[in-house]
């Protein structure tokens, strides 16, 4: 049976990471890249991944096989600056997507033009990378609204970006 105590616990753990310590690095295909889009990334996710199942059914029993990976959407709140830099970059790359608003032809970019690699970055105590992600093919899908309201007095705006992505690499 394994050593169970505080210390065996502690020296497991070491120090743990922090969820406020991370950096995500963007490069938008309109706009350039922008470092101010890192500094307003107020809160985000390690991105998820989903293993299908497979029902093989025989004589009334059920046996699962493992099926295709699924990566679901993933998401970023951005802080609104003064200068409203992160949601016009986001709403330039939508744009760029799809621009339906200036001559409402409804024409879509070519998908390499329009799709990034965002990293994702969980950071220790001295700044150093603990883990690193790229999510591969990433583009926005979801701009939500900026909510307006008298009654909020102590905050700043925020906007949540959805963006859809192929798929994800852990880097080492």
């Amino acid at each position: 049976m394994a050593d169970i105590t505080l210390e065996t616990f502690k020296n497991t753990l070491k120090d743990g990471i922090r969820p406020n310590r991370y950096w995500i690095t963007f490069t938008p295909p309109v706009g350039g890249r922008s470092e101010k889009l890192t500094f307003l990334a107020k809160s985000s996710s390690v991105p998820g991944r989903n293993i299908g199942e497979i029902a093989v059914n025989w004589q009334g029993m059920a046996m699962y096989l493992a099926g295709d990976p699924t990566f679901d959407t993933w998401d970023v709140t951005f802080i609104q600056d003064y200068e409203n830099v992160a949601r016009t970059i986001m709403e330039e790359w939508i744009n760029f997507i799809a621009e339906v608003t200036r001559n409402a032809s409804n024409v879509r970019e070519e998908p390499a033009n329009y799709k990034r690699d965002i990293e994702v970055e969980q950071l220790g105590r001295s700044g150093e990378t603990l883990a690193k992600y790229k999510l591969i093919g990433a583009f926005p899908t979801t701009i939500s609204p900026v909510d307006l309201s008298y009654d909020t007095t102590d905050a700043l705006a925020e906007f949540t970006v959805t963006f859809r992505f192929d798929y994800w690499l852990r880097e080492e």
